[in-house]
Parts: C-alpha cells; sequence; structure tokens
C-alpha cells in the first residue's frame, strides 16, 4: 500500500465503544480517495491491509485493522489487531503508516502515507498529511540506478539526507519513475549513484519545494544526467598532471601521526612540526614497513611498502607520495608561486586548465578551492627533536631513493625579498620533512 493524494485528503474516523472492551474505530475518506497511490491523478482509497495505530489518554498505543470498507461511502471499520492490548479511555490519538525513513527501499509504486490525527474526546478522527512524494523521472542511455539521496530542510528541522536504494541495479535506458517520501520541506540536492558507484550530483539553490499530501514530479533526462567517480575519501577536486599519462588528487592537508595512526591536516595551511606523539607532521624516510611509524633518536618514520603507498586512517582510497620525477614535471607545467593563507607562507600550485593569475595571498581553504588550488605550507623541517624554519621553508619528501643514507625531496623558501625552489633536493633520510600524498584521478 503506496502513500499520497494531490488532492486535499483528509481522512474522518469515528469511534464506537463496547466491543471487547476495546473501541472500534470508523473512518470515511473525503473524495472517495484511497491509500494506495494512483500515480496519474493522486487519488488514495482505504485497501483491505491497511492498518492505523491508536494512542489513547495513558499512552497505550494498538494496531487497528481494516474490518470492512463501504463501497459506497468508503467508510473503513477498523477492529483491534490480534495479540493487541486493549486501549483505555479517550482521549484518542491516530496515525497511519510512518515518519518517512531516512533509509528507503526501492519499489515500483509508492510507499505508506504518513499521516496523524490530533487528540480528539468526540467520536472523529480528522487525519492531515504529514509528508509529500518526490517523483523522479530518469533517463540515460546505457546507465543503471543504483541509489538516489535527497537532501534538504524539512519545515522546522534541520539538514536531513534521505536515500533510495535498489536492491537490483534499476535501468534508465527508458524513462523510469523513483517514489521517495520527503517530509515537507525544501531540497537542494539529488545524488544518483549508478552500478558501477560514479555519480551524479544535481543542486538547486533555490531548493525543490516538496508539499505534504502532494506528488512533485521531478525530471531528468539524458543532457542532465552525467556520472563521474566518486571523489576519494580526503582528496581535494583539482586534478593535477604528473607524467605524460597519468593524473593525481592531492589530499585535504599535508600528513600526521596522531600517536596511534595516520591522518591529514583539517586544512591546507595546517601544520604542528613540534616533535610530539600527539600530533607530528616531519617524517623522516623509511621504505620499510616494519619500520611503520614511530619514534626514535631521530624523529618519526614515513610508513610506506615496497611501492611507497600509505595507509591513511579513514580513508579506503591509495594515496601515496609522488617520486622526484613526478614533483619536477608537475612544477613543470603547472603554474605556481610563493604565496600565503591564512598569513601562513608556503607554495601555491595551479591545477590542470588554470587559465587565471596565482595571488600573492589566500584567507583560508574556500580561497583556494574556487580555482581548485593546492597549498604547501613551508612548515619548516626537523633535525633531531629540534623544529627549524617553520613559515620560511618547506621540506617535502619524494618516494624516490637517492642512496641506503638518502633521498630526494622539494626544497623551497621565500620572502618578499627572494624566493627559491629546489625540485631534485637531496638530504639524510634522518631529517624530519612534510608529507603530502597524492591519490589516482579516474
Amino acid at each position: 500500500a503506496a502513500l499520497i493524494s494531490l488532492a486535499s485528503c483528509q481522512k474522518e474516523g469515528f469511534i464506537e465503544s463496547g466491543k471487547n472492551a476495546s473501541p472500534v474505530f470508523t473512518a470515511s475518506i473525503a473524495g472517495a480517495t484511497k491509500t494506495t497511490v494512483n500515480v496519474s491523478d493522486g487519488k488514495v482509497v482505504w485497501e483491505t491491509n491497511d492498518e492505523i495505530t491508536v494512542t489513547d489518554a495513558s499512552s497505550v498505543s494498538a494496531v487497528y485493522t481494516v474490518e470492512s470498507i463501504d463501497a459506497t461511502t468508503g467508510k473503513a471499520t477498523f477492529v483491534i489487531k490480534a495479540g493487541q492490548s486493549a486501549l483505555g479511555e479517550g482521549p484518542y490519538r491516530a496515525t497511519y503508516g510512518t515518519e518517512p525513513a531516512m533509509a528507503q527501499t526501492y519499489s515500483e509504486t509508492a510507499g505508506k502515507l504518513y499521516m496523524t490525527a490530533p487528540a480528539t474526546s468526540d467520536n472523529s478522527f480528522t487525519f492531515t498529511v504529514q509528508c509529500g512524494l518526490m517523483k523522479l523521472n530518469l533517463t540515460k542511455a546505457g546507465e543503471s540506478v543504483k541509489s538516489i539521496s535527497v537532501t534538504g530542510t524539512p519545515e522546522g528541522g534541520s539538514e536531513t539526507t534521505y536515500t533510495l536504494t535498489c536492491t537490483e541495479a534499476q535501468s534508465i535506458a527508458s524513462a523510469k519513475d523513483f517514489f521517495i517520501a520527503l517530509p515537507e520541506g525544501s531540497y537542494t540536492k539529488i545524488v544518483i549513484t549508478n552500478s558501477s558507484d560514479k555519480v551524479c550530483t544535481l543542486n538547486s539553490a533555490a531548493g525543490v519545494a516538496v508539499a505534504a499530501n502532494h506528488i512533485k514530479p521531478v525530471t531528468f533526462g539524458e543532457s542532465k544526467i552525467n556520472f563521474v567517480p566518486v571523489l576519494p575519501a580526503g582528496a581535494l577536486p583539482g586534478v593535477f598532471s604528473v607524467s605524460d599519462t597519468k593524473k593525481v588528487h592531492f589530499s585535504k592537508g599535508n600528513l600526521y601521526y596522531d600517536g596511534s595512526a595516520l591522518n591529514f591536516e583539517a586544512s591546507q595551511d595546517a601544520f604542528n612540526g613540534s616533535y610530539e606523539s600527539s600530533h607530528v607532521s616531519h617524517f623522516t624516510w623509511s621504505s620499510t614497513v616494519a619500520a611503520a611509524v614511530g619514534t626514535s633518536n631521530d624523529g618519526d618514520y614515513l610508513f610506506c611498502d615496497e611501492n611507497h603507498k600509505v595507509a591513511v586512517n579513514g580513508s579506503k582510497a591509495i594515496y601515496y607520495a609522488l617520486s622526484t620525477e613526478e614533483w619536477q614535471y608537475l612544477f613543470n607545467i603547472h603554474s605556481y608561486k610563493w604565496g600565503t593563507v591564512n598569513d601562513r607562507n608556503g607554495c601555491v600550485i595551479a591545477p590542470d586548465g588554470f587559465a587565471g593569475t596565482l595571488a600573492d595571498a589566500y584567507a583560508d581553504d574556500a580561497a583556494l578551492a574556487a580555482d581548485n588550488l593546492v597549498f604547501l605550507p613551508a612548515a619548516g623541517f626537523r633535525m633531531r627533536s629540534s623544529d627549524r624554519d617553520a613559515f620560511f621553508r618547506g621540506h617535502y619528501w619524494s618516494s624516490s631513493i637517492k642512496d641506503e643514507s638518502r633521498a630526494y625531496g622539494v626544497y623551497f623558501y621565500g620572502s618578499k625579498y627572494d624566493t627559491n625552489f629546489f625540485l631534485d633536493f637531496i638530504e639524510s633520510r634522518t631529517y624530519g620533512y612534510s608529507v603530502r600524498l597524492v591519490t589516482d584521478s579516474e
């Protein structure tokens, strides 16, 4: 049984007392509507398997089922369901269906309509519809839908996401309808996920209004539905070429160790170079898994495997450090300059396709995000337990080894008087340098 009515749909009920020590309820439906949605006209009538929940004055609730339906008037008689506890005295309240769930399962028809009836001391209920139905009509050749998420703000509530999941991916090669029950409110984002886990995100600044007791049709065709890979967790959206055939996303911030796991800084300008087990962002270079991340007389090891892949807490994506050749390629084909973010010095790098001019200063991550820029803060370095040159020099490891005691990195320094970049810098692997990781772009 499904849900809603485009026309006003009030369910009026009458209480009859004295049957099995629990009242019998009858409910009529104005306009001869029905409780299963007819998607062509939106009408709703009672069905024989309908149930309502009635609550008495002592907050005892019982489920009632349809005993009979008057074919002429559409009025249904409800009796208490077997196994339920008898109700006491009124006033009584009643509900039909449940509030729209944040997790819903795809069906070719709509779900049950959620309605409530306020407390009444006389023999009638007046049900009012508390939700609406978004009817999404989707068409895209060669595509199937795995799930649909709708995000918005219900009336009187906070931003919430409702997700419809298909048990089996549904083809949209020809037009197909998907029904999502939603509280009355304004919905600003629809995310469609296909069978390959790529997504199409559709935004509406004004919001799509969903009214209670109404079906809201929304249609997206070939030109609007474009599926793209999901950005890996912890990655920035900008795409950077690091060879003739390879493109990457940078992590959202420098790498740090919190005493138990590796994480990314929350912002691009953040770092803490101090030699503390609770937050270390300078790492010595090690290529052995056995070294892991821990402290030694010379600092913390960079944890990586034989392919220089790094396991970062909370991210399923594969992150790794660029080779010295990839760092050089990056700086050779992309615009970059010494600049500041949130008054912290460092290097700003432009992504593929950047056609603007890099500024001397950016306020924060949001300002960088406008052009998908990457910022490498001048976090200094550590020699044994001594941190040096923070805000003045930047030292970043590559994945390339020079020999058993040295490795390659990128080194830059700057001021308003002088700026220099060294792209094939070689240094002892016992020094603590910053690490900025990347992940492959599909």
